[in-house]
Parts: structure tokens; sequence; C-alpha cells
């Protein structure tokens, strides 16, 4: 929520005329975001208070106060959030926010198909957050391309890509109890984690798993639709549009059953970010640069518990950890 209160996604509600005697999501983050930035330019005219010591006269100590009413979250917009009798990871939490941003853009439930893919296309939240995907089939006897294009809102990028067999091996002994059948293998697994600690899981960067997301695939045994012809593609994907903000979403549950638990592999970033490498055709300029990020402080390596705090920079360069309550200024290495 912190994340999309600083995203484009608010310019575009601190300026939209909106309803808000309906009850949806665009009017309940509009009213939300209004709170939050009519208090921070408050605050940003409003110098620290300066307090005299007893050697200080009167005149010499100066308080400066501020009195603004208190950003109260509502109830009912981190409600939607949620399932009932459990807690939403961040990335359920924002895609069950952008599905209910497009229910709130609309009448769209007799859609289907393409319609309803051209309808999204022409919301504010497609606007913000929407990119073409596209995957084509290559064929090495006659180069004949078959292109399918999907709409993403969000990039899920697995911390397992480019990791070996060998690497997803437990420190346990194999005859240990499993993490599933009992209760006490079940505490035990939480106390390793995922078995493995940073430094024995090669780390990696965003760039690398952008590659191997968008690595080519060999099929072997492919039937062309021009040449009719039985031979070998090359299946390959990437961006054929672009997203005016980029979402991306590390998974670091791992898959398979490798592991029990979290997957605490080192992913690093920069603060920008190219895609010019993963377009289909690269556009003008395809540099992003990173204003937000979401970070899951785990218990005993478990996916089930654990605490999110955020990172946003502000206008000024700044960065700013985001802890519940706890706002305060952070360098790019905490970052």
């Amino acid at each position: 929520l912190q994340c999309l209160t600083y995203s484009p996604l608010a310019g575009y509600l601190l300026e939209l005329d909106v309803d808000n005697s309906k009850n949806n999501m665009i009017a309940e983050l509009q009213s939300h975001i209004r709170k939050v930035w009519k208090r921070n330019e408050l605050l940003s005219r409003t110098e620290p208070s300066r307090i005299g010591s007893e050697e200080d006269s009167d005149d010499s100590a100066e308080t400066v106060t501020c009195k603004t009413e208190d950003i109260d979250v509502a109830r009912s917009l981190l409600k939607r959030t949620l399932h009932n009798g459990r807690m939403q990871d961040a990335h359920e939490a924002l895609v069950d926010i952008q599905a209910q941003l497009l229910a709130s853009c609309g009448a769209h439930k007799s859609l289907k198909g393409q319609a309803l893919v051209d309808w999204e296309r022409s919301t504010i939240v497609h606007d913000v957050f929407g990119s073409d995907l596209e995957q084509a089939c290559v064929c090495s006897a006659c180069g004949f391309r078959s292109p399918s294009t999907h709409v993403e809102m969000m990039l899920m990028l697995n911390a397992t890509l480019g990791l070996r067999d060998e690497d997803f091996l437990l420190s346990a002994e194999s005859s240990m109890e499993k993490p599933w059948e009992s209760r006490s293998a079940t505490r035990e697994a939480l106390k390793r984690g995922s078995g493995t600690s940073p430094r024995e899981t090669p780390p990696t960067t965003v760039e690398e798993l952008l590659k191997l997301y968008f690595s080519t695939e060999t099929i072997d045994d492919y039937a062309c639709d021009e040449c009719h012809e039985r031979c070998r593609c090359d299946k390959v994907s990437g961006f054929r549009t672009t997203p005016n903000c980029l979402a991306a979403y590390i998974d670091r549950q791992p898959q398979y059953n490798q592991l029990f638990g979290k997957l605490n592999r080192v992913v690093t970033f920069g603060e920008t970010l190219d895609l010019a490498p993963f377009c289909v055709e690269p556009g003008a300029d395809e540099t992003y640069r990173l204003y937000a990020v979401v970070c899951h402080l785990d218990v005993a390596g478990s996916t089930f518990f654990g605490h999110y705090v955020c990172y946003v920079r502000d206008d000024g360069e700044r960065w700013w950890l985001l802890d519940d309550e706890s706002v305060r200024p952070v360098g790019w290495d905490a970052v």
C-alpha cells in the first residue's frame, strides 16, 4: 500500500475526478493517497522544532507545530486484500488490488475474449502496469514466425532460476524426518529455514533472472503451420510493449518440493534497469528507475510468518524505510 501511494498510479488518482460515493477500490485508494500527500505537503513546509536550553531566553527558543489529521488507513481498504482466515503476501495483495481496480473501472462482466482484453487496455490500471508479452515459435526449416501475445500486469521471477539440482540439497541427513511427516520435523525445518544459507546458494541479479525468464527454448518435434514440416523450432519471448510502471515479484517459494520454507537467495539489483535486451523491438529508451522495494522479513525461513517493510524514493532522490508507524531516511546501501 505504501508503494502504491508513491507510484505513478498516485499521480493519476491525485488529479482524477472520482465519484467517492461509490464503494470501490479506486475511490478508497484515491482517498487514502490524497490524505497522505496532503499531510506530506504540510510537513514539507514546516521547519524542524528547535527547543531552547535553560540558558536561552524565551525569544531564542522557537517551537514550530504543524497540526494535521492523523493518517488512518481505511480498514475496508486493507480488508479487501484478505482472505477469510489467512493473510496474503504482498504479491497476492497487489494482484488482488489490481483486479479490484479493474473492476472499479466500469462494467465489463459481459465481455469475453479479445473484447475483454481491448477493454482492459483502455483502463487506468493497464495504463500504469500493463505490458504485452510475446511468445513466438520460429521454424528452423522455413524461418516462419508464429507470435502470440498476452497482457501482463506483473512479472513474476522465481529465485530458483539458474540453480542446479545440487544447489537444492538439504544440509540435513537424508534419514531425517521430512517436514510434512510430523510436528517436530516441521519445527526443525522452520529452524533450518531453506536448508541453505545465502553463502551456500549462488547469488544472482535481477538482470540474470530476466535473461533466464526470457531465454530461448528449443522444441525438437515441431509441426510448422507454414511449410508443414516436422522439425526443430526456437521458442522465443520478450516484451512487445513495455509497461509505464514495471512491477516485478521475486518468488522465493522453492518449486517441486526441493526445499521446505523460503529460499533466502541473494538477488542484487541496481537503481536503474534496462529492459531493451528483453524487448522484441526495443524502443528509444527502455531504462527504468527504481522507486520502491517491498521486503519480507521471515521468521526462521518460513514463508507463512514474518513482517513486511518497504523502501520508497522521494522526488528529492532520498530513500525512506517505511515500517508500519516508523518512517526514517536510509542510504542506498540499506536499500
